[in-house]
């Protein structure tokens, strides 16, 4: 049974598939190919499938980063992003607009 992590963001992220690459290194530049859909609507919103995969630092990938701490390139990952309510800016934080609860799954297709 997929074991849920919850990350200090208060995203969720449970490990679908197990990969059989290399081990993922944290300090590594990691390639994804994703999809996110809104959780509300069910509408997808995002998708890097049939396009270039998205190249991204692996402790940047939100949600993500600790449940594939150990784990393998070719893992898959679903990441539950909750809600955030808008925010006026600071001296020193620009605006940030309102966004919906989305789900995201992520599959890890290399690394360098």
């Amino acid at each position: 049974e997929p074991e849920a992590i919850v990350s200090s963001s208060g995203a969720t992220s449970t490990l679908l598939v197990s990969g059989r690459g290399p081990k993922i290194d944290p300090a590594k530049t990691l390639v994804l190919q994703l999809v996110q859909t809104d959780l509300a609507t069910g509408k997808k919103t995002q998708s890097s499938w049939g396009k270039a995969p998205q190249v991204v630092a692996a402790q940047s990938v939100l949600g993500v980063a600790d449940k594939l701490a150990g784990q393998r390139v070719g893992a898959r990952a679903l990441v539950l992003l909750p809600a955030t309510s808008a925010s006026p800016a600071t001296p020193t934080q620009p605006a940030r607009p309102a966004a919906p609860a989305t789900v995201l799954i992520v599959d890890v297709v290399g690394q360098f």
